[in-house]
C-alpha cells in the first residue's frame, strides 16, 4: 500500500512537469518546471510540520511524538502526503511564467499548512460538510474542486503574462515543445489510475466489483472525453487543436479517478461527452471573456472537472439515482460552499501578500523570461512563430536601473539629426533596413513598425557578440563562458516611409540608453523583382488584394 500513493504522486508530479514545458514558452521552461519541484518540497514540509495536526485534530508537536501510529498506518500517511503535493502543484500551475517564486511558496504553505487539511476533515464522514449531505468518497473530488478554484484566484490575481490582452483581444502565446504534453498525458493517466487504486483498496467496505468498475471506467470515459473534445473543436474551430484535445483527455481522467468505481454506465458515457465538451468552451470563455490567463488550462481541467464529477455522483450512480433531486441538490450547495471557502482563503492570503511585497516579477524580468533574470540561465529563443505582428500589445520601453530617463520629444529631435547628418542618397529611394537586437525587443519593434506602414519583415534568430562580450549565465554553480548572445536580425525592404520616420520607430522600441540596444544598418537596393506579376522597383513591394 506504501508503494501506490508514492508511485502515484511522483508519476502525476512528472506529468505536470512535462505538461508545463509543453505549454509555457522556451525562455521560461526551466524556472516553471523547477517551480512544480519548490511546490512539491515546501507543501510536503508544510503538511508534515503543521497540516498532519489540522488533518488529524491533534497539535503537531503530538502528531510528531505519535510517530508509531504513523507507522502503522504509513499508506494512509503517504496518500495524503501524496495529495497535499498535487493539491499545491495544481493550485499553483495558472501563475507560471510570471509570478515570483515567493507566490509558489505562499500558495504551498497556504494548501499544505492549512486550506487542504481543513477541508479533507470537514469533508470526511464525520465533518460538518458531510453532514450537509457531501459526498466525496474517494476523496478526489475535493482536490480537484477547491485547488482549481485557488488556481483560477491566484492567476486572477497575479494578472496574465505580458502581450496575452490587447484592447480586449486575446493574443496566442504558444510554445514549440507541445509534443511533450503527450508524455505528460501518459504519466497522468498512469498516476491516477494508481491513487484511484490505493483509495478504493483502503476503502473496507470496497468490493471486487467496484474495482471491476473503476478499471472499466478509467479507460472508457477518457477515451469517449478524448473524442469529445476533437469533435467539439472541429465544430467550434473548424480544426482539430492538439492542446485542447489533450486538456479534454485530462479532464475525462480527472473524472474517471474521482468517481470511476461509482458510476453506471450511462453515467460513464455521458461524463466523458461532456468533459470533451466543456473543456472546449470553458477554457475559451474563461480566457476571452473573464480575461483570465491560464497556459496550462487547469482550472477547467481540475475545478470544472471535479464539479462535473460531484455531480455525475449524484446525478448517475451505479445502481440507480435513488436520492432523486434532494441527493443532487445537497451534493451542488456542498460544492460551492467549498469553493467559497476556497476562494476566500486564497483571496485573503494572497492579496495580503501582493500589497506587502508583491506577487508578481518585473516588466522587464518577464519580458527576458524567468529562466535568465531570475535564475540567470542562459537565454532560450527556441521560436519566433509566438509573436502575431500587429496585435501585440505596444510596451513603454523599459529603461535599466541607474539609466537616465529620456525625453520623447528630445528623442525624436535627435534620431531626426541623425537621418539628417547620415541622408541616403536620393537616387536610391529603395533602402533596406536589417536591425541587431535582444530577442525580448521583437513584440516593440514589431509593433512601432507596423504602425507606421512597414507591410513585411523578415525575422532570424543569430548569435553574435558586440562590446559587451557575451552575457554572463550560471550552470550548477559555474560560470558559462561563452561569448554569443542570442539575438534576432530583422530585415526589411521600404520605399515609401522616410528613413527618419524609420529611425525614430525602432529607437522608440529598442532604446534603454545602455549597450545592448542593438544597431541599425542601413543600405540601398538596386532593383526589386516580384516574380508573380513582374513588377520591379517600387511597384514590386505594393501588395494589392485580389477580391
Amino acid at each position: 500500500m506504501v508503494v501506490l500513493p508514492i508511485a502515484g504522486m511522483f508519476s502525476i508530479l512528472l506529468a505536470f512537469i512535462f505538461f508545463t514545458i509543453a505549454y509555457t514558452t522556451d525562455k521560461n521552461n526551466s524556472s516553471s518546471a523547477f517551480h512544480k519541484l519548490l511546490v512539491t518540497i515546501t507543501a510536503s514540509i508544510a503538511f508534515v510540520l503543521v497540516g498532519s495536526g489540522l488533518l488529524s485534530g491533534d497539535n503537531s508537536v503530538a502528531t510528531y511524538q505519535s510517530l508509531g501510529s504513523i507507522g502503522e498506518h504509513m499508506g494512509s500517511f503517504f496518500g495524503s502526503i501524496a495529495l497535499v503535493v498535487i493539491a499545491a502543484v495544481i493550485a499553483s500551475s495558472a501563475i507560471d511564467e510570471r509570478a515570483k517564486p515567493v507566490t509558489y511558496l505562499i500558495i504551498s504553505l497556504l494548501v499544505g499548512g492549512l486550506l487542504w487539511p481543513l477541508l479533507q476533515r470537514w469533508t470526511s464522514a464525520s465533518g460538518w460538510l458531510a453532514q450537509l449531505g457531501f459526498r466525496d468518497t474517494s476523496g478526489l473530488g475535493t482536490v480537484h474542486l477547491t485547488m482549481g478554484v485557488v488556481a483560477g484566484v491566484s492567476a486572477w490575481i497575479v494578472g496574465p503574462r505580458l502581450g496575452k490582452y490587447n484592447h480586449n483581444r486575446v493574443q496566442a502565446l504558444p510554445s514549440q515543445s507541445l509534443f511533450l504534453a503527450s508524455i505528460g498525458v501518459v504519466f497522468a493517466w498512469l498516476g491516477w489510475g494508481l491513487l484511484a487504486l490505493m483509495i478504493l483498496w483502503s476503502d473496507t467496505l470496497a468490493n471486487a466489483e467496484q474495482l471491476g468498475r473503476l478499471v472499466y471506467n478509467f479507460f472508457l470515459i477518457p477515451s469517449i472525453s478524448f473524442i469529445s473534445t476533437s469533435s467539439c473543436c472541429y465544430f467550434y474551430f473548424k480544426r482539430f487543436d492538439m492542446s485542447l484535445i489533450y486538456n479534454g483527455l485530462l479532464m475525462g481522467i480527472v473524472v474517471a479517478s474521482t468517481v470511476g468505481s461509482e458510476l453506471s454506465l450511462f453515467g460513464a458515457v455521458g461524463g466523458g461527452l461532456l468533459s470533451g465538451a466543456l473543456v472546449v468552451y470553458v477554457i475559451s470563455w474563461i480566457d476571452k471573456k473573464l480575461k483570465i490567463d491560464d497556459p496550462i488550462g487547469l482550472i477547467t481541467v481540475h475545478g470544472v472537472g471535479g464539479l462535473l464529477a460531484l455531480g455525475l455522483t449524484a446525478l448517475f450512480p451505479e445502481g440507480g439515482w435513488s436520492a432523486g433531486f434532494l441527493q443532487l441538490f445537497n451534493q451542488l450547495l456542498t460544492s460551492f460552499i467549498l469553493m467559497g471557502i476556497a476562494a476566500v482563503a486564497a483571496v485573503l492570503i494572497l492579496k495580503v501578500i501582493d500589497i506587502m511585497m508583491g506577487l508578481r516579477v518585473s516588466e522587464e524580468e518577464e519580458s527576458f523570461g524567468l529562466d535568465s533574470s531570475i535564475y540567470r540561465l542562459p537565454n532560450r529563443y527556441g521560436s519566433l512563430s509566438t509573436i502575431n505582428v500587429g496585435k501585440v500589445p505596444k510596451k513603454v520601453a523599459l529603461n535599466s536601473s541607474g539609466s537616465k530617463a529620456v525625453d520623447k520629444v528630445q528623442l525624436e529631435l535627435d534620431v531626426k539629426d541623425l537621418a539628417h547628418a547620415n541622408p541616403v542618397p536620393e537616387i536610391a529611394p529603395i533602402r533596406r533596413f536589417e536591425i541587431l537586437t535582444s530577442p525580448d525587443r521583437l513584440e516593440r519593434l514589431t509593433q512601432e513598425l507596423n504602425e507606421i506602414g512597414v507591410s513585411g519583415l523578415n525575422v532570424a534568430n543569430v548569435t553574435g557578440f558586440g562590446v559587451q562580450k557575451g552575457h554572463k549565465s550560471f550552470y550548477r554553480g559555474i560560470e558559462v563562458e561563452s561569448h554569443f548572445l542570442p539575438k534576432i536580425k530583422l530585415e526589411t525592404i521600404v520605399s515609401t516611409i522616410s528613413t527618419e520616420v524609420m529611425l525614430q520607430a525602432i529607437q522608440r522600441a529598442l532604446y534603454t540608453g545602455h549597450i545592448g540596444d542593438g544597431k541599425i544598418f542601413i543600405s540601398s537596393i538596386q532593383d526589386v523583382v516580384r516574380v508573380s506579376t513582374g513588377a520591379t522597383g517600387k511597384d514590386a513591394l505594393i501588395y494589392v488584394q485580389e477580391d
